[in-house]
């Protein structure tokens, strides 16, 4: 058979049509009067029934004809197309976080402050002392912070990536005072068990005509941590729905200070005693007991997080546990001053509660765990711009608070600079140190800004 070469480009449309008919590809025109209405003048006409050519649309003008699609053209405004649903594919991401933490507080286990009349001198277990306030701390409801996120994705489904976080809680104080007025009413002290005499006993801060004063009690809290996860690899899914496993290191710092101040003043016939001397009016007492507590926890992160997508709208949940040790810091230090018209003159070591056999700097490793909750549910506003509402839950397993760690009051009053008795022959066992140990919780609450490309 030979073929004329005025046939050429009739049997190349045939062929096109054929092939696309049965690959189904593409979405441009094949001339149907290439095909049914005859090609080039004098050729033969090849005729291909409608039923095979049926749904393709031409230009030839031939009713009920179409053109089958062609596989190297670009798709046509009123052509469909099917994508894979994957909706986020951006390598590089940063979030913006603010925050607010709710910090439990603590209280300290022993009585600070008594009020009491002229007789019972605010002594414990005498019908008209009462106690007074500032053995607990009072951080208020929720504490700012921030938290800062940055990760990359190695490809456009999500499967590999890395991530680094750093939190902060901005430092936050709780005061508390209680303070006689000029006159020296009413009658406040400081109780504690004088080992010495073997009975209750306090420091008289306040007398109605002889001493003026009062204490101070306060407490400063502050928190920051950085997590970093070099792996981050996708279980299953994609961009849009998918479950990770991360694991990396978690670090996380918290330090708390605890403070009692207290003064008295001798005013009139009163009078003050400083290393076993008495001072009259003009001269005045003061003592600190300070304590700090730092917690630095070191641990291999291991975690699983979800990622959904519905529409614009974002879900994440993720769990993660770090396991490793929490190294527990507390120091402890006493202080008395003497003043004269509010001066200092002279100062010694030991307070009323930090005394010489309790004070010092103790450092110890524990093995702790902490597990994290983290939630949120936010909304892609336009791609690459995403806020998120968040929740946060932390716990740790081992920790040191640092009103904790104060926790002795047996104290012989014969070692306590301010008292009237230092000095005084006899023993009786000093205070010391516990480094007391408890858990810890904290959880927060945040708006979030992130950033992608």
């Amino acid at each position: 058979m030979i073929v004329q070469a005025g046939n050429i480009p009739m049997l190349k449309n045939a062929f096109r049509a054929a092939l696309a008919l049965t690959l189904g590809l593409g979405a441009t025109q094949v001339h149907a009067q290439n095909i049914v209405g005859g090609g080039a003048s004098g050729m033969p006409t090849m005729s291909v029934p409608a039923s095979n050519i049926q749904g393709m649309s031409g230009s030839s003008g031939v009713s009920g004809l179409s053109s089958p699609p062609n596989p190297f053209s670009s798709p046509s405004s009123g052509s469909s197309s099917i994508t894979s649903g994957s909706t986020d594919t951006s390598r590089i991401y940063a979030g913006f976080e603010y925050l607010l933490w709710d910090i439990p507080n603590r209280s300290v286990r022993i009585p600070v402050g008594t009020v009491g009349d002229t007789n019972s001198l605010g002594v414990l277990n005498q019908p008209a002392t009462s106690l007074l306030g500032g053995n607990s701390t009072n951080y208020g409801n929720w504490t700012p912070g921030m938290k800062l996120n940055f990760g990359v994705w190695y490809d456009d489904n999500h499967s590999y990536g890395s991530n680094l976080s750093f939190l902060w809680m901005f430092s936050q104080k709780s005061t508390y005072m209680a303070q006689s007025d000029g006159n020296g009413n009413p009658v406040i002290s400081r109780p504690f068990f004088d080992t010495l005499f073997a009975t209750e006993d306090v420091r008289l801060l306040s007398f109605p005509g002889a001493n003026t004063g009062g204490y101070l009690t306060q407490s400063t809290v502050r928190m920051w941590g950085a997590e970093v996860n070099p792996l981050i690899c996708s279980i299953f899914g994609d961009s849009t729905f998918n479950l990770s496993f991360l694991t990396g290191f978690k670090y996380l710092y918290f330090n708390e200070t605890y403070n009692i101040r207290d003064s008295s003043n001798a005013i009139g016939p009163g009078s003050i005693f400083y290393l076993g001397n008495a001072f009259g009016a003009g001269y005045g007492t003061s003592v600190l007991d300070h304590v700090v507590a730092a917690n630095h926890f070191y641990g291999w992160n291991l975690g699983l997080q979800f990622h959904g997508e519905l529409s614009n709208f974002l879900f994440d949940v993720a769990g993660k546990v770090a396991i490793g040790a929490n190294e527990e810091v507390v120091d402890i230090y006493g202080a008395t001053t003497l003043l004269r018209n509010n001066v200092y003159v002279q100062g010694t070591p030991g307070g009323l509660l930090a005394q010489p056999s309790n004070s010092g700097s103790f450092d110890k490793f524990n093995f702790a765990v902490m597990p994290e909750l983290n939630a949120s549910i936010g909304y892609r506003i336009i791609p690459g711009v995403e806020i998120h509402l968040t929740y946060s839950l932390m716990y740790v397993s081992s920790f040191v608070r640092a009103p904790d760690q104060l926790l002795a009051r047996q104290i012989n009053s014969g070692i306590v600079p301010s008292s009237p008795n230092y000095g005084v022959g006899g023993s009786g066992p000093a205070p010391v140190t516990y480094l007391d140990r408890s858990d810890f919780t904290a959880q927060s609450i945040g708006i979030n800004l992130t950033l992608s490309y």
